[in-house]
């Protein structure tokens, strides 16, 4: 967790300067989930949100950064945050139920359900997945899904799954007023 929280800050301290005004939005993933004897403790109880928490404690006392906040999800599967009107979501992806179909398609019955719930979700312009360790996207008309892809090397299980390349890299985008989201390129 000490390096985590060490490469979050680096990545502020390096990223943060060129905005005026920085969110960091959080969800938790599989890897982080904290178990007993093989079960889940709670869905409150997970390192990969912990480290973001740290991050945001130590990111209080840096004036360099004060421009920067956090949105990090206690025990929601996705959180959401208002972008020049448009609505991003995150989640991690392992929240989609198993099952057969692409990445895509269980993301779409994943947001199909948020969406008929009216859970916060379901309202999303643009809609952020990871998990899956390959960059994917799909236009849904009224939302834009992304599957972010690894920063790891690429993901041998996905090759070996489906017999395609996965390009590591981090995901970059714009959103503007006009557009949910252009410019969407790995780098």
């Amino acid at each position: 967790m000490r390096n985590a929280v060490t490469f979050v800050l680096d990545g502020l301290d390096r990223l943060a300067p060129l905005f005026r005004d920085v969110t960091v939005l959080v969800v938790g993933g599989n890897h982080g989930e904290n178990r007993i004897g093989g079960s889940h403790t709670t869905r409150s109880d997970n390192d990969d949100c912990a480290v973001f928490e740290h991050a945001a404690r130590a990111a209080e006392r840096d004036r360099r950064l004060a421009h920067v906040r956090f949105s990090i999800a206690d025990a929601e599967p996705a959180k959401t945050l208002d972008v020049h009107g448009w609505i991003l979501g995150t989640t991690h992806g392992h929240v989609f139920a198993r099952g057969s179909g692409s990445t895509g398609q269980k993301a779409y019955r994943w947001y199909s359900g948020q969406a008929t719930d009216h859970l916060p979700a379901g309202d999303c312009d643009l809609v952020l997945t990871h998990h899956y360790h390959h960059f994917a996207a799909r236009d849904w008309d009224g939302c834009f899904w992304v599957q972010t892809p690894a920063m790891d090397g690429g993901s041998p299980h996905f090759t070996d799954e489906t017999g395609q390349g996965a390009d590591p890299g981090m995901l970059s985008w714009v959103m503007s007023p006009e557009m949910r989201a252009v410019d969407v390129q790995i780098v």
